[in-house]
């Protein structure tokens, strides 16, 4: 061992025949990863189930049309995204921007079924949409007397 001022002197150029051997690493081999293939029907299909079992008020058809405008448009919700947070702060919840778009695109649509739904329970739709159970639990606790 070196002692002194020895043990601290470093070593800024060592002759190619004086360096030691380079540590070899171990490796590992990375496998592309293949995801399962899906087809587009039945991610909307499983969608659809998971946004009737949040309770749910749209057909099926009406909720394919929805998510198909919820995926092309990207300002949707933009004219609506002030009212959506207002109740989403009284509320006590955070919203999603796909929420946050679906509530736009939902409040925008005046010929539908959805049409003569109140602001919260547009809102509540566009939870359910977006899969956001907690949320949905909480938004409707806030608004007992909409919801009844």
């Amino acid at each position: 061992m070196k002692q002194g001022f020895e043990a601290f002197k470093q070593v800024l150029y060592q002759p190619e025949e004086e360096r030691p051997e380079p540590k070899k690493k171990k490796g590992a081999i990375i496998l592309p990863f293949e995801k399962k293939s899906e087809n587009k029907e039945e991610k909307i299909d499983q969608g659809y189930k998971a946004y009737e079992a949040l309770g749910g008020a749209l057909s099926q058809k009406e909720y394919q049309e929805v998510m198909r405008r919820a995926a092309t448009e990207t300002s949707a919700g933009s004219k609506w995204s002030s009212y959506a947070h207002s109740y989403a702060r009284t509320a006590g919840i955070s919203l999603s921007s796909e929420a946050v778009g679906i509530y736009g695109i939902l409040r925008d649509t005046q010929d539908k079924s959805y049409s003569g739904l109140s602001d919260q329970k547009l809102l509540a739709e566009a939870l359910r949409f977006a899969g956001d159970g907690s949320s949905l639990t909480a938004f409707i606790k806030k608004f007992p007397n909409i919801f009844k």
